[in-house]
């Protein structure tokens, strides 16, 4: 079933933080952001929204008021979602272990 973004992340209220990522790794792992814009009064400079095992999670930046910032220094985000999200945060985390380890082993020279 095809949905408006936007509608799909009604109801996705923070259910976990992901620490220790950057923007950058994030970037990697999921792509361009779903939305890359700041949002009504800045309170978010990006946002993923992403489509999981059927339930949908959002992560995003909060309240940082600062587009630079977000993307060079941030690297703690929120999680959304209508679920708990503990399993969705294992699973990015595996894709950005694996993103990083791929990204070092396309860098090496053996």
């Amino acid at each position: 079933m095809k949905h408006e973004v936007g509608s799909l992340t009604n109801g996705t209220p923070k259910t976990n933080t992901l620490r220790g990522v950057t923007y950058y790794e994030l970037f990697n792992a999921l792509g361009q952001p779903t939305y890359d814009n700041g949002s009504d009064m800045d309170k978010t400079q990006v946002k993923w929204v992403i489509e999981w095992q059927d339930e949908i999670y959002t992560i995003y930046d909060w309240k940082t008021y600062d587009r630079e910032y977000t993307i060079n220094e941030l690297n703690t985000w929120n999680i959304g979602s209508k679920v708990p999200s503990y399993a969705f945060e294992e699973a990015l985390i595996n894709l950005i272990d694996k993103d990083v380890v791929d990204t070092f082993k396309a860098n090496i020279n053996l």
